[in-house]
C-alpha cells in the first residue's frame, strides 16, 4: 500500500487542492483497497471534510465505473436539505473518483442500536421522523436510495441533541417506468436489510426504502429483528415482553411500514402524516411498565435525543458544522498547507 503521504499527494490533484487542505501528516478516516477517505479541511470555511478517493484501478469493469459516476450524478442532484448529507465536490481523476462530504465524527445510526440497545418512543419518534424527511426528500427528486440501514444514517451532534444525514447513494435509481416503477435486474442492497419483493425479484417501487424505515423503526424499539433469518417474511407478532412500552400509534405505523404487500406502506409523505408522527407526543411509560421491561433486557436509553424534525437549528447549512471543527481542534496554517502539485 502507498504511504500515507504518496497518497495525500495523489488525492489532492486538480481543482480539488485549490478548494481543499489535507494536513502534511494525514488522518485516514479508511483505508481499503478499492477507496480512501482522508480528513481535510475546506479552506474558505474552515469546514471539516471527508475526502474520498475511490481508485479506478481497483474497479472490475467499465460497468462499476459508470455505476460510481452515476452515483455522484443522482447525488449531486438532490437539493440541499437538512437530513441528506451533502456533496460538496467531486472530481473524475486520471487515477480516481474523488468526492468531498462534510465531515461527521459521531458516527451513524447503527453504531446506536448494534448491541440491541433501545430507546424510548419520543426520541425514536424524532429520529424516526428525520429518517422519513430524508427519504420525502430524496423521493421527491425522483430518486430511489435503494439501501436503506441504519449505516446510512450519519449522526452529527448539535447542542446535545443528533441530526441524522442519509448517505451513500451507490444503489440509487431514477424509475424506468411509468407510474414510478423500477425494473428488477440484480439484487441490489445489503443482506439484513432487503425488502422482500427485492429478494423476489420483483419489479418494486419507491415503498422499497420505506420497508428499510421500518426495519429500523423496530430495532429501536424492540432490540431486534422483526424477520429471524431476515430473508423469512412471516406476519408480525409485537411480543408484549419488548413492546410493552410503546404506543398503538407507532405500532400501527410499524406494521404499515413492514407490510409485506408493497402498495400497503404507502409514501414517506403520507408517514409523515400519520397519527404518531403528526399528532401528540407519545405517553411517558409508567414506572411498573419500566420495571417489567427490565426482567428481559436494559431498559429504553433516556440519555440520547434526537432533534424533532423542525427544530433542527436553522442556519445556513454548513455552517451548522461549526461546532464540528470546535470538536476535531483547529488546525495551524502550516499543517493544512495544500501540495504544490
Amino acid at each position: 500500500m502507498a504511504s500515507t503521504s504518496a497518497d495525500r499527494e495523489a488525492i489532492l490533484q486538480g481543482g480539488l487542492c485549490e478548494r481543499f487542505a489535507v494536513p502534511e501528516n494525514p488522518q485516514f478516516i479508511y483505508r481499503g483497497l478499492a477507496s480512501t477517505i482522508l480528513l481535510g479541511v475546506e479552506k474558505k470555511t474552515n469546514l471539516r471534510v471527508a475526502i474520498k478517493a475511490l481508485l479506478k484501478s481497483r474497479f472490475e469493469n467499465e460497468k462499476e465505473l459508470k455505476q460510481s459516476l452515476r452515483e455522484i450524478e443522482l447525488h449531486a442532484s438532490v437539493p440541499r436539505h437538512k437530513n441528506v448529507l451533502e456533496l460538496l465536490y467531486s472530481e473524475e481523476q486520471a487515477f480516481a473518483i474523488t468526492l468531498v462530504f462534510p465531515y461527521t465524527p459521531d458516527g451513524d445510526l447503527w453504531e446506536l442500536m448494534r448491541y440491541g440497545q433501545t430507546y424510548c418512543e419520543k426520541e425514536v419518534r424524532n429520529c424516526t421522523e428525520q429518517l422519513l424527511s430524508a427519504l420525502h426528500h430524496v423521493h421527491t427528486a425522483n430518486i430511489l436510495h435503494g439501501d436503506i440501514k441504519p449505516h446510512n444514517f450519519l449522526l452529527f451532534r448539535v447542542d446535545g441533541r443528533f441530526a441524522v444525514q442519509l448517505c451513500d447513494f451507490g444503489f440509487a435509481e431514477h424509475p424506468d417506468q411509468p407510474g414510478g416503477v423500477f425494473t428488477h435486474r440484480e439484487l441490489k442492497g445489503t443482506h439484513g436489510w432487503f425488502a422482500p419483493e427485492m429478494l423476489a425479484e420483483q419489479s418494486h417501487s419507491f415503498s422499497l426504502d420505506l420497508f428499510g424505515i421500518g426495519l429500523i423503526l423496530w430495532r429501536l424499539l424492540a432490540g431486534y429483528a422483526p424477520f429471524d433469518p431476515p430473508s423469512c417474511f412471516v406476519p408480525l407478532e409485537f411480543d408484549e415482553r419488548y413492546w410493552c412500552h410503546v404506543s398503538a400509534p407507532c405500532r400501527e405505523l410499524v406494521a404499515q411500514l413492514l407490510s409485506l404487500t408493497p402498495g400497503n406502506r404507502g409514501t414517506a409523505a403520507q408517514s409523515l402524516q400519520h397519527l404518531w408522527l403528526a399528532g401528540g407526543e407519545p405517553p411517558e411509560p409508567s414506572a411498573e411498565v419500566m420495571q417489567e421491561l427490565a426482567k428481559y433486557g436494559a431498559p429504553p436509553q433516556t440519555s440520547v435525543h434526537f432533534w424533532p424534525v423542525g427544530l433542527i437549528p436553522s442556519k445556513e447549512w454548513q455552517k451548522s458544522y461549526a461546532n464540528l471543527v470546535d470538536a476535531c481542534g483547529e488546525a495551524s496554517e502550516d499543517e493544512l498547507s495544500p501540495t504544490s502539485a
